[in-house]
């Protein structure tokens, strides 16, 4: 594969069961694929011991297996990884590549998860297992509430390896094909390049980064409020969201969050909307003249305006009693009375002295002033 010398990959790996079922006999296959969506309290004693005793074989004849094309022919995800290595998996000099595992929130997601895991790891790699809660196949709403999550931890998590010099790789060799499609195209948002194989044996199909943006600004902007609210997941009257498209929305008939699509739009867009200006505040919240003054004369660079907004956002929450107080935050009570007509305290950013200072009017925090702490 064509990269940059030197350059280290983070490569996420989409799990199923075939480590399970490759080799195996339509009996104990048919059993694993009936079991394949129960978590550990859904399944029976009887079906537990089964399962676990067919997990320890597998796992064990996996870690006794030195032959490359022996271990594809056990697991999809590692016939992926092998074959897109080059056949030797192995950490290259200098940086190990790292690895993150999608599972299924499943009692067998997990296991599976956990044997690869421990596979990876006796090689020298980083690996991490992500197995987002109700990501099953067996209902719909978990599943995309699965997904929302999922958008949201790749968006926090993917980009910060990309600015360390990682190249983003998924391989979607393995997993099920719900989940398959789905990383298909967060794939064209995240990834420098997604592979897969067919089967064992068949050549290593690649699919590189895509030029794919979402035009959604003028989308945002126009439901700015109502975006940043259910951004930070809050739950709305589905009455107040009725100006958003409907795949954006997850609802009930009454009440509305995102869902996987609205995450992926808001996660995208954000920042922009962040970073361009200090944002009306939301509900809870109210900003005095001399703190709109203030924030106008310290000239914010875009990041630092952007962390001033999500810090004011968390703020409404907190006020409103939505959210417990955050460490980023640390909104608290002055002691005595150093600074009238405030009352409270909080964090902006964690390597500035300055903190926001205000006051409770009836059920509205009003916003009094941004300057240093007074310790």
């Amino acid at each position: 594969m064509e990269m940059a010398e030197g350059m280290s990959r983070l490569v996420l790996t989409t799990c199923g069961t075939s480590l399970l079922t490759n080799g195996v006999d339509q009996e104990v296959r048919a059993r694993i694929n009936q079991l394949a969506n129960h978590t550990e309290r859904d399944l029976s004693a009887q079906d537990k011991e089964l399962l676990d005793r067919h997990i320890d074989e597998r796992s064990r004849l996996l870690s006794g297996t030195k032959n490359p094309d022996e271990i594809r022919r056990l697991s999809a995800e590692l016939n992926g990884l092998i074959t897109y290595f080059g056949g030797d998996l192995k950490p290259s000099p200098g940086r190990p590549d790292a690895h993150i595992l999608l599972t299924s929130d499943t009692y067998l997601g997990r296991r599976i998860g956990e044997i690869i895991d421990e596979w990876l790891q006796s090689r020298g790699f980083s690996v991490q297992v992500w197995s987002p809660g109700g990501l099953t196949t067996r209902d719909r709403e978990d599943f995309r509430h699965a997904m929302a999550d999922l958008v949201l931890r790749c968006e926090q998590t993917l980009p910060g390896y990309r600015e360390s010099g990682y190249r983003i790789v998924f391989n979607l060799t393995g997993g099920f094909k719900s989940i398959q499609g789905f990383m298909q195209t967060l794939g064209m948002f995240h990834a420098d390049e997604m592979f897969y194989i067919f089967e064992t044996g068949s050549s290593l199909i690649t699919i590189p980064r895509l030029p794919v943006s979402l035009e959604t600004g003028d989308l945002i902007r126009k439901h700015e409020q109502i975006f940043r609210r259910l951004g930070l997941g809050e739950e709305l009257p589905l009455a107040e969201c009725r100006g958003l498209p409907e795949i954006l929305l997850f609802d009930d008939g009454q009440k509305a969050i995102l869902s996987e699509w609205g995450q992926l739009v808001w996660q995208r867009s954000k920042w922009s909307l962040y970073s361009e200006r200090l944002l009306d505040p939301l509900p809870g919240l109210r900003y005095s003249s001399n703190f709109r003054k203030k924030v106008r004369g310290l000239n914010l660079s875009p990041d630092r305006l952007a962390t001033l907004n999500e810090r004011l956002d968390e703020l409404s929450l907190r006020v409103r009693g939505k959210r417990e107080n955050l460490k980023s935050l640390d909104f608290k009570q002055l002691k005595g009375n150093p600074k009238p007509p405030s009352t409270h305290e909080c964090d902006v950013w964690s390597d500035d002295e300055r903190r926001l200072f205000g006051h409770y009017e009836n059920e509205t925090f009003v916003i009094d002033d941004i300057e240093r702490g007074l310790h």
